[in-house]
């Protein structure tokens, strides 16, 4: 879990890493390694790479919308409305004033110690009210601090998987309340990066051969088209590349992100579903809350974006 702070301002956390201009230096969370070579910190987050593919998404849907609703024939999907338009504004700006509610998790009472009189009478609640732990969604354990601190995480972490597994085999288990877009998979940035090189050359050059993009991608093990061996299997890369670019644009739309495979893509439609049915409820009313709550803090964080000579307007 990545950790965030603004200036005077309560602690909010990443399931990734955000970027890295605006992240707590104290975070105990290794970096992901930068995604090509000469990438600014604030590039190196799959949450930079899911608005660079929904704004592909958008700039698609804007130029055939009309032909994709008849097409698709089904409801259009919250996720662009809840995202924003991303076509129009750069990254950092976008991050500031909506991306970061819209991937941090939600804010829950933390890992605390047990005050003496809880212990023995029961936990006091914000309302005001007390529980005994029989009826209170917590695990109350008793962790001896001299005992080996690895032995001792190993016991919580056995202990947090059983509760876990109760409170879901309950019928009132509804599913963990994460962000409001969770990251689908576990994301490889160099490998989002060589997609969307490769969608930018194919959009930039309609006639450009697929041998010659793998080439400008890097993607080719050689970068000689000359022998028709090697031509063919560069062609092979960049076609493959390009297919991930297809679905990663089609289901970054969809709040699913990232899909690179069609293997993917049973999880990814109950994903979307799921993602769809939680966005049309009141989490989406919550959402909308947060970010108006959220302009209290986005002049600060432009701030410290000009400290670090940063663009607001940056796209790439």
């Amino acid at each position: 879990m990545y950790q965030k702070r603004l200036r005077n301002v309560e602690d909010v956390y990443f399931r990734y890493a955000p970027p890295q201009a605006f992240r707590n230096q104290n975070s105990l969370e290794k970096l992901p390694n930068p995604p090509f070579p000469g990438a600014a910190a604030w590039q190196c987050s799959v949450y930079y790479y899911w608005f660079l593919f929904m704004r592909e998404f958008q700039l698609q849907t804007a130029k055939d919308e009309q032909d994709i609703i008849h097409l698709l024939k089904v409801p259009v999907s919250e996720v662009p409305t809840v995202f924003g338009q991303v076509t129009d504004i750069g990254f950092l700006e976008w991050w500031i004033v909506r991306g970061r509610h819209l991937f941090c998790e939600p804010i829950h009472d933390g890992v605390k110690a047990l005050q003496h009189h809880e212990v023995e009478n029961g936990v006091d609640l914000p309302s005001g009210k007390r529980t005994r732990s029989t009826h209170d969604p917590h695990i109350y354990l008793q962790i001896p601090v001299h005992q080996d601190f690895d032995k001792s995480i190993e016991e919580v972490r056995h202990f947090l998987k059983q509760a876990k597994r109760v409170q879901q085999q309950s019928p009132k288990f509804r599913g963990d309340e994460t962000a409001a877009l969770p990251v689908f998979t576990k994301p490889v940035l160099t490998a989002l990066e060589k997609s969307y090189r490769a969608l930018c050359w194919r959009n930039s050059d309609p006639n450009i051969s697929l041998a010659e993009i793998a080439v400008k991608v890097g993607l080719a093990s050689r970068a000689d088209n000359k022998d028709t061996a090697n031509r063919s299997a560069n062609a092979s890369l960049a076609s493959r590349a390009l297919k991930q670019a297809a679905l990663l644009t089609e289901w970054a739309g969809r709040g699913v992100f990232p899909v690179t495979s069609n293997a993917q893509v049973p999880k990814a439609q109950d994903f979307a579903d799921h993602i769809s049915e939680v966005l049309s409820g009141p989490r989406r009313d919550q959402l909308q809350q947060v970010l108006h709550r959220g302009k209290a803090t986005a002049n600060d964080l432009r701030d410290q974006a000009r400290e670090h000579g940063l663009d607001l307007d940056a796209v790439r």
